[in-house]
């Protein structure tokens, strides 16, 4: 498990800001939780991985409201209770 993996278990539901690239390349800010299930038919998924096989974190995304996925291979940060966990570990 790494360590944005296992920041993201640790908000247990709770709001956190996660950076990263999308396939676009363009840079992505996103207040976000995991645990939603309102909406969701059958049982809803916290990591999965894509067709090439890159493990990704779905989420709802509060300003767009509706489920997201976060690439973790491209996650730059995530910062949960004011603390910012980045990359470098810093």
């Amino acid at each position: 498990m790494t360590k944005f993996e296992r920041v993201i278990k640790e908000t247990n539901g709770k709001f956190f800001t996660a950076r990263f690239w999308k396939d676009n390349g363009e840079l992505r800010r996103m207040t976000c939780r995991t645990g939603v299930k309102k909406g969701v038919s059958g049982v809803p998924l916290d990591f999965y991985i894509s067709k090439k096989g890159h493990k990704n974190v779905v989420v709802w995304d509060t300003a767009k409201h509706s489920f997201r996925t976060i690439p973790l291979r491209r996650l730059l940060s995530v910062t949960f209770r004011g603390i910012e966990h980045n990359i470098l570990g810093v």
